[in-house]
């Protein structure tokens, strides 16, 4: 036969349901609008890895030729006994250094490689074509606003505060539980005598829904204890979530200002220290001191040109973590 269903919503527990379920598919849009964001910001940290480990091996490669220079002016100084043979096994040592750092360059940038190109949903062997030589320059801090403006910029923040809700709703499921339901239920089938057993049957299922609530020892109570437990948690996780996102744009903000100080200084003492080696190198080609001033003046310079391509990309990596902190809306545009 054929049977067909009808709730009376009395007391609003369907509505309080389809409410809760929206808002429950509207968080799990946002979850993966929040995805998008955090894999775009391991796609972007990914490339701009590459493109400083790509700025490390050409310096590598330069101070390389640099080191062989200085080691062909020692040699031509021993020929002729002006130095050591002390100076010349130590500006060895500096070239064999400078090419045993190369291989281990090359192999970083090709397991970022590796990372991005499975971040992109491809094969690790994928060869990836990444023109940029150096590492951009961050453009101006962008506008944070208000901290009350993260709760509509961050994704992750709009679920949190979406589930909430949607558990808020799920209360006054539980409650309108504990009230009577009235069901209609319509059945067509063939056969003698079934209206009686039709008429029979509602009057059933109508006390049945009416006593329900009495005599469930106490199960509906108790799931409008859970379901108001529930709330109190998605609350703490939605204030726990608001004070995380506060907090990590603060912490990209103050990065960015202290990675800025700190390149500047470090350009300074690099600046110092390759006068300091021409001083040195002048001193020891007039022979006024060895070659040890020289060594050292030269290894602090090519440490100091390394480090500071790297706290330029930390920089990046910083302003990065900025616009992620912040969010925003442009994942909207992106399907299921």
């Amino acid at each position: 036969g054929l049977v067909s269903s009808y709730e009376l919503d009395l007391w609003g527990r369907i509505r309080s349901g389809r409410k809760s379920a929206l808002l429950e598919a509207s968080a799990s849009r946002e979850d993966f609008n929040t995805v998008a964001m955090t894999l775009a910001a391991e796609v972007a940290n990914r490339w701009v890895n590459i493109v400083s480990q790509k700025m490390q091996k050409r310096l590598l490669e330069r101070q390389l030729q640099v080191n062989l220079t200085y080691l062909e002016l020692i040699e031509l100084r021993f020929r002729k006994a002006m130095v050591s043979a002390l100076d010349v096994y130590q500006q060895k040592q500096i070239v064999d250094d400078v090419r045993a750092e190369i291989p281990l360059v090359e192999a970083q940038e090709q397991l970022l490689r590796h990372e991005l190109a499975l971040l992109l949903g491809k094969p690790p062997q994928t060869v990836l074509s990444i023109s940029r030589e150096n590492v951009p320059e961050p453009m101006g801090i962008p506008a944070t606003g208000l901290p009350s403006d993260l709760l509509s910029a961050r994704p992750d923040l709009r679920a949190a505060g979406m589930r909430l809700w949607a558990a808020d709703w799920q209360v006054a499921v539980a409650r309108a539980n504990r009230l009577p339901a009235i069901s209609l239920t319509g059945q067509a089938r063939y056969g003698n005598g079934d209206l009686d057993v039709l008429f029979d049957n509602w009057l059933l299922r109508l006390a049945g829904n009416l006593t329900a609530p009495i005599f469930d020892g106490r199960r509906r109570a108790a799931e409008v204890e859970r379901s108001l437990a529930v709330v109190d948690e998605n609350l703490a996780a939605y204030r726990r979530t608001v004070l995380t996102a506060i907090k990590e744009v603060e912490d990209a903000l103050v990065s960015e200002a202290k990675q800025r100080e700190h390149i500047k200084g470090l350009e300074k003492v690099l600046d110092t220290a390759r006068k300091a080696l021409k001083q040195a190198g002048n001193r020891y080609r007039n022979g006024l001191t060895d070659y040890l001033p020289v060594l050292t003046q030269l290894l602090k310079v090519q440490e100091l040109e390394r480090d500071l391509i790297q706290q330029q990309t930390n920089l990046v990596v910083a302003r990065i973590s900025l616009h992620r902190a912040l969010g925003g809306t442009w994942m909207e545009s992106l399907s299921l």
